[in-house]
């Protein structure tokens, strides 16, 4: 699913000229997808950062998951370029 949503995202991004703010909104959606789908996915029954059997093996810089420090620091990139292409506009 994140190659999928990665490569649909960089052929809108690069494969179609010329480049406009409606499909940069649309290719910054397709690519946040998949890490707001992995934010999310601990609100569902039996969905976890981590399997319990390497929980204890597995490092938590700032206190997070792995997996969650990285869906964080991706989504807020998103965010801040969608607010950068809008200010730009």
């Amino acid at each position: 699913m994140g190659i999928l949503c990665g490569s649909t995202s960089l052929v809108m991004l690069f494969g179609l000229r010329p480049l406009s703010l409606p499909v940069f909104l649309i290719a910054a959606v397709t690519a946040g997808n998949y890490f707001v789908a992995m934010a999310l996915a601990p609100l569902f029954p039996g969905t976890g950062w981590t399997d319990p059997e390497f929980e204890t093996e597995t490092a938590r810089p700032l206190g997070l998951a792995p997996q969650q420090l990285i869906s964080y620091v991706i989504c807020g990139l998103a965010l801040f370029a969608v607010g950068l292409a809008l200010l730009q506009h």
